[in-house]
């Protein structure tokens, strides 16, 4: 599923992405949420059967995006690729390769690459210091075990928890933290999804957004697990306070680029292998 606001930039390689998938039996639920660039005009031009597109008339947010995806997907797993990312050739095929060998998963992620806006690979976000693939769970717990964004996800156990339309931010969050709970997940090492990531104000803006609605989501869990919750609330305050203080100091990109870590020659290798693959399949999309 891919919602979409106002990412007619951006569009044109997420959907080539999908088009160079090695995986070929796909469907893209592509809703678009009240955009008001040239989004519309982008997919009346490119033609793909395998691409389901929505329009809503008025922006609600992404998880009500999601949501209208959701309601609309018909196949056993469901994955979701937003449309300022793209994905590896490979990533379909490989996570259900995975899948169909660890029946007791529910949702199985990667790990990711972080780019620029000129696709130049920066940084891998990582949940796993194996080399191959981890399984977990039972899953309790209030944090985020690994990147929604990457997960391909049982589309049957993903209806029971709907997205939390209130959320503007962070909805991703706590739709993991309800389903997880009492489940088995894996994670892949290897980066399958080029995020676009990058520091900038704009980026600290919309981290500071996420942590109010964190608290929010925190607050739902406070009768459940009261000191996993409050503890979780707090911890975040903190973290907040700390980048806060860090930007007038000129640390905020330091702070930033300890979150994640430096990719590895082999990852920088299939990173630009990948790339190629994708940017030669978006170019064939004449716009």
């Amino acid at each position: 599923m891919m919602p979409s606001y106002n990412c007619s930039r951006t569009l044109p390689m997420a959907i080539a992405s999908l088009q160079a998938q090695t995986y070929e039996e796909w469907e893209c639920l592509l809703v678009d949420d009240g955009s008001t660039d040239e989004t519309r005009d982008i997919i009346a031009s490119i033609d793909e059967p395998r691409l389901k597109y929505t329009r809503l008339e008025k922006n609600g947010g992404r998880a009500v995006a999601s949501q209208v995806a959701l309601d609309a997907a018909k196949g056993e797993w469901l994955t979701t690729l937003d449309a300022d990312d793209w994905l590896y050739p490979d990533k379909l095929a490989t996570q259900l390769d995975a899948l169909s060998q660890h029946k007791e998963l529910c949702l199985l992620s990667t790990a990711m690459s972080l780019t620029d806006s000129e696709h130049n690979l920066n940084y891998v976000q990582s949940s796993t210091s194996l080399d191959e693939l981890e399984i977990c769970g039972p899953w309790e717990g209030l944090t985020v075990p690994c990147s929604h964004a990457a997960a391909m996800i049982k589309t049957d156990i993903l209806r029971l928890y709907p997205y939390d339309h209130r959320l503007r931010r962070v909805q991703d969050a706590d739709f993991m933290f309800r389903m997880l709970n009492g489940r088995h997940f894996g994670i892949l090492p290897t980066p399958y999804y080029a995020y676009q990531h990058e520091y900038s104000p704009r980026v600290m803006e919309g981290y500071f957004e996420s942590g109010y609605y964190a608290r929010r989501v925190y607050a739902k869990h406070l009768h459940r697990v009261p000191v996993k919750a409050a503890s979780a609330i707090l911890k975040n305050s903190a973290r907040e306070l700390i980048y806060r203080v860090a930007l007038p100091l000129g640390l905020g990109s330091k702070l930033f680029e300890r979150r994640y870590r430096s990719p590895t020659t082999d990852e920088r290798e299939q990173y630009e292998l990948a790339y190629d693959v994708v940017r030669s399949a978006r170019n064939k999309i004449r716009i």
